[in-house]
């Protein structure tokens, strides 16, 4: 029920608006240019309660906000040194993916693997799975 009146009378959306703005604005309540496409695709989801949920309680929303006032460097050095490193990786993707960083070794990294996407050498779908 994505449509329900989420806060003070505001719908869901809305609220992520004002959110997600409040997170990532500096002092003069504006969202730096370099955030701008990750800012818009956020407030774009198809699932705005779920987004406002990840902004309350996600640890890549808080890296996201110290990104946006410069208490950490927007780089992958500074995302591969964070504390919280799985956050930092799926935030590294999202930011990657919306060219506020250049494509990474890291981002090549599927959940719970070694580091690195295997690459086959068949064309064997069979291969390709990893089913045999």
């Amino acid at each position: 029920m994505e449509d329900k009146l989420y806060i003070r009378g505001y719908c869901a959306r809305c609220t992520l608006e004002r959110r997600t703005d409040e997170l990532l604005a500096d002092s003069s309540g504006i969202v730096p240019s370099t955030l701008a496409a990750v800012r818009d695709a956020i407030v774009a989801t198809s699932a705005p309660r779920t987004a406002l949920n990840w902004l309350r309680k996600g640890a890549g929303a808080a890296i996201l906000a110290a990104l946006a006032r410069g208490d950490v460097a927007l780089t992958h050095e500074a995302l591969d040194a964070h504390p919280t490193r799985r956050a930092a990786d799926y935030l590294r993707a999202v930011l990657v993916a919306h060219d506020v960083l250049p494509h990474h070794r890291a981002t090549n990294r599927w959940p719970g693997s070694s580091g690195k996407l295997r690459t086959c050498s068949s064309g064997s779908p069979s291969e390709r799975t990893g089913a045999r």
